[in-house]
């Protein structure tokens, strides 16, 4: 067998969620004032008392009095069955109390009522969008953006549409949009950079995620992401600042530490590597990808027989995990466990990694 093959290894980079998804609550219309004009006919008295139990539905919901808002709103459509405002401002509340089936009925009537309620086809994008259904979600977006709600947080969810569906170009163009309209948003930033990255524009990644920490210097997930930008494009001592400022927002992001820990296996720094694989593993047990780096990084050290013990729980907690044998197999060569060293790569093989080929033929 190949005595040399242990110089080269697998570790397993974990691709990151990049999004920085932003919780949105949409506010309820605002009340409508109340009828003055004494001469009003019946019709405007019945409309006036459906305007009060709106009203009264707008105050309980501001304290959170939710039950009591939605028989306000119940109220106000069983005197007016067209008051548009009402049901979306019903929707609203039943979305607060995770009713979303009829929150999105609630929606579906106001649109029906009033096609062009801008407000109502973004709510019910974000319902959608919750359920994953990133078509419908983007399909109604645009509706409210047609109907000339024209806010950052459309575009911003309208680009998310995009980056979920892997078109990145639309994805970058409507985080671009959502930037013009509010230019301390955050996110949008982070997102767009997110979205030159999958299209390999890594220079373009690596400036907006910094300008999305120029806007808010406190969001992890945006130190994590620059610092991926930064080890793509081989700057791995700044990759590791990046990751550090995300660890001491977040003390138990185990991806940023996994991160790091790649970030100073590049640099041959295997002692470093080991130190954050580590951490990651201790933060989430279950990390397979920790265990394997981990691994791998002890390998380096050669450190055979503990590395071993190591890969073995990487392949515990997923037995299909190619790399994971690869590397154990390596182990095993060097500990002069020859037969083991070759069940381990037939089973990397089997699972996928090519590279174990070559060491499978130099097996009896």
């Amino acid at each position: 067998m190949n005595k040399e093959v242990f110089k080269t290894f697998y570790y397993m980079k974990k691709i990151t969620s990049t999004l920085a998804l932003m919780v949105l609550i949409v506010n309820l219309f605002a009340q409508v004032p109340a009828i003055t004009d004494t001469s009003a006919t019946l019709v405007a008295a019945q409309g006036q008392e459906a305007e009060t139990f709106y009203n009264q539905g707008i105050e309980e919901f501001k304290i959170k009095n939710y039950q009591v808002a939605i028989e306000s709103f119940d109220k106000a459509i069983a005197i007016n069955p067209e008051f548009a405002k009402a049901y979306f401002n019903r929707g609203v509340v039943k979305t607060e109390l995770n009713e979303t089936d009829n929150a999105l009925n609630d929606f579906n009537k106001a649109i029906e009522i009033d096609s062009k309620m801008g407000i109502a086809y973004f709510s019910r994008a974000l319902l959608k969008f919750n359920k994953n259904e990133f078509s419908q979600a983007n399909s109604d977006l645009k509706m409210a953006i047609n109907s000339m709600y024209e806010d950052a947080k459309v575009y911003y969810y309208l680009g998310i549409t995009y980056f979920q569906t892997d078109d990145y170009k639309e994805a970058e163009n409507s985080f671009t949009k959502s930037i013009n309209l509010d230019a301390n948003f955050a996110f949008a930033y982070n997102d767009r950079a997110s979205a030159k990255r999958q299209q390999n524009d890594l220079a373009g990644a690596i400036s907006d995620y910094k300008i999305a920490i120029e806007k808010n210097n406190n969001i992890a997930l945006i130190h994590n992401n620059l610092g991926s930008a930064l080890k793509l494009n081989g700057n791995y001592e700044e990759a590791i600042a990046a990751y550090e400022k995300a660890v001491a927002l977040k003390s138990d992001y185990y991806i940023a530490f996994n991160n790091m820990g790649s970030a100073y296996f590049q640099l041959n720094n295997y002692e470093k590597a080991a130190e954050n694989f580590q951490k990651a593993s201790q933060i989430k047990p279950d990390y397979a990808f920790a265990y394997n780096n981990l691994g791998t990084a002890l390998l380096k050290q050669e450190k055979y027989q503990e590395a071993t013990q190591i890969l073995d729980k990487a392949i515990e907690l997923d037995p299909n995990y190619g790399f994971a044998y690869f590397n154990r197999g390596s182990a095993k060569e060097m500990l002069r466990l020859p037969k083991e060293a070759c069940a381990d790569w037939q089973k990397a093989f089997d699972l996928g990694v090519k590279t174990a080929e070559s060491l499978i033929h130099d097996c009896d």
